[in-house]
């Protein structure tokens, strides 16, 4: 397993963002894009929501299996499989900020249509 700490900053997504590409590059450049954009969304919940834009750590771990190891050890079904080899991937990102349980968040009003503000 791979494993990096990074300051929970907008100004560290990039260095962040550019680690997990060099982690992932074996799975191809069009599933590269796919890792970017939910990392990156990932990464900006964390900072703008679980630590408030305050500041604090991130740790990202990235491991890459094969299937064997994926059904020896009982994972989740694995993510991508190389067209050379049967590799899988799993990117966790860990955070010490506020939590969120969305099952138990208030549910939103919709916004008011122009017809009722009319």
């Amino acid at each position: 397993m791979k494993k990096e700490k990074f300051s929970a900053s907008i100004d560290q997504l990039h260095a962040i963002l550019l680690w997990i590409r060099q982690e992932t590059t074996p799975f191809g450049q069009k599933f590269l894009k796919k890792i970017e954009l939910a990392s990156e969304e990932a990464l900006l919940n964390i900072i703008q929501h679980s630590y408030a834009n305050r500041g604090g750590e991130i740790e990202v771990q990235i491991l890459i299996f094969s299937q064997s190891t994926a059904h020896r050890n009982k994972n989740p079904t694995p993510k991508k499989k190389s067209s050379s080899s049967q590799k899988y991937f799993q990117i966790s990102f860990i955070d010490k900020g506020i939590s969120f349980d969305p099952l138990l968040a208030k549910e939103a009003s919709p916004p008011i249509s122009l017809e009722t503000q009319q």
